[in-house]
């Protein structure tokens, strides 16, 4: 399956149209990505029937969050549990690039109900698979990553592996450089069975294009039936 990461309701409302089947919705992808607006998500929430993921991120930057960032963070899952959302996404380390697991183990305990995906913060932290492991334990249950990799096609081999080793249970979510030239060959190398990407038509677009989603959703269909 295809997610779409959006921060407009124009690029939700082209997903959607595009055959997209679930969104992650943020704030400010320029910069990553940010939690987004509660007026955003009901926006999308009154002009799209998809599923949607809520970043939970209080600031650029870093991953390692101060207590009451913290709280905001809290205070974020609750709004999306709120507004019935199907999940949040999250991630936190320590000062040592380390997966903050307290706080983890906290965020998650509070999402009760909803699914949580662990996003990139994984491709930056100084451990890996020890921390795929505990977010299983966790209760987490998907995980975005691009192989510790500038892109999930450099990263492949490592998605791959962990896709393998945990696949059963854990969602291994690809994404990063996500495109119709590469999607087939990203789902061939790595086995996952979800990706992720923004779907623009170059860096500097503004909002998703229906197209490129349209295009990829084929492509994994047409891998999956040769399958």
């Amino acid at each position: 399956m295809l997610e779409v990461c959006v921060d407009s309701l124009a690029s939700a409302i082209a997903a959607e149209q595009g055959g997209a089947h679930r969104l992650e919705v943020c704030g400010d992808l320029a910069v990553g990505g940010v939690t987004p607006s509660v007026t955003l998500i009901q926006s999308i929430q009154q002009h799209t029937q998809l599923p949607i993921m809520m970043m939970v991120r209080p600031r650029a930057g870093d991953f390692c969050y101060s207590a009451r960032e913290q709280a905001t963070m809290y205070t974020s899952i609750e709004m999306a549990k709120k507004m019935d959302l199907q999940g949040v996404v999250i991630g936190a380390l320590t000062p040592e690039s380390k997966v903050d697991k307290p706080l983890i183990t906290n965020l998650v305990a509070r999402c009760q109900g909803m699914e949580v995906t662990f996003h990139r913060a994984y491709d930056v932290c100084s451990e890996h698979r020890d921390v795929v492991q505990f977010l299983i334990d966790s209760g987490v249950n998907r995980l975005l990553t691009s192989g510790r990799a500038s892109t999930a096609m450099a990263g492949s081999e490592h998605i791959g592996s962990l896709v393998s080793s945990y696949g059963k249970d854990i969602c291994i979510l690809a994404g990063s450089g996500l495109s119709a030239a590469n999607v087939q060959e990203l789902l061939r190398t790595t086995g996952v069975s979800e990706v992720h990407g923004s779907c623009r038509s170059s860096d500097s677009a503004p909002d998703t294009s229906e197209q490129i989603v349209a295009d990829v959703v084929r492509l994994i269909s047409d891998y999956r039936h040769k399958k």
